[in-house]
């Protein structure tokens, strides 16, 4: 996550790229390993500029490399923590398909690039205790602008990902971007308002940046049906609410 630590290399890069290659070349020594899915993120799929940008496409399977210069200044703040973040997914990506090309293993790997991924958490105990992308989505809704991009996925269809991996035959190297369609943010203030008016919902329009995805190769080789964003906001609120009642009481 975004936030654990400020030199890139060291923080950012090393872990990521390291820790990839290291069970891809572990995997390598059991035979009877028949696939492995590598869960990278839709952030290795874009411009390690893409939080800057105001309007960001992403696609899955386009080959397309995305150079990284790790000397570049970033920015101060949480916005440089999340760049560097960003280029450590797109270089650990690289890293998988330079091993799938140079070492050709045994085992079937494919790699699933989530965006932002929300809804119920299994870990959670208290409201205090909010992280990842929740957190980012609970300090949007205290906050004028978003902290997150308007593309999201359920962590249930996540993991149901994995299962339909699982149990698919799927053609080795393939990348899933995993996400449901982009989201208004008017209509997400429009909701939230509506279904919770206690909740002081700070978001005000207009909201400029703008993610666009396309899921055609989830949609048809694992058969996902996403869940609504209706879902993810509610799953959301309603466990910090109820967290937050239960510590009160």
């Amino acid at each position: 996550m975004p936030g654990k630590g400020s030199d890139v290399q060291r923080d950012y890069i090393d872990p990521a790229v390291k820790g990839t290659e290291a069970i891809l070349y572990a995997a390598l020594e059991f035979p009877q390993i028949k696939k492995v899915v590598v869960v990278s993120s839709a952030l290795a799929l874009a411009p390690v500029t893409a939080l800057l940008s105001k309007q960001v496409s992403v696609k899955d399977n386009t080959g397309e490399i995305f150079p990284v210069d790790t000397s570049m200044d970033f920015p101060e703040g949480f916005t440089g923590l999340a760049m560097k973040y960003s280029a450590s997914k797109i270089l650990a990506h690289e890293a998988t398909r330079t091993f799938l090309k140079n070492k050709k293993p045994h085992y079937t790997v494919i790699t699933f690039h989530p965006t932002f991924v929300l809804g119920d958490s299994l870990v959670q105990k208290t409201a205090h205790d909010i992280g990842g992308m929740n957190a980012l989505f609970w300090n949007s809704i205290e906050s004028e602008k978003p902290k997150i991009a308007n593309v999201w996925v359920h962590v249930r269809d996540v993991a149901h990902a994995h299962a339909k991996a699982l149990e698919t035959n799927i053609e080795n190297g393939t990348e899933f971007l995993l996400s449901r369609p982009a989201v208004s943010w008017e209509y997400v203030v429009s909701f939230i308002k509506a279904k919770y008016p206690a909740l002081d919902c700070k978001l005000e329009p207009p909201f400029e940046r703008s993610w666009t995805v396309d899921t055609t190769v989830a949609d048809q080789i694992l058969g996902l049906k996403w869940r609504s964003e209706e879902d993810m906001i509610e799953d959301v609120i309603n466990q910090q609410l109820a967290l937050g009642a239960k510590a009160s009481i």
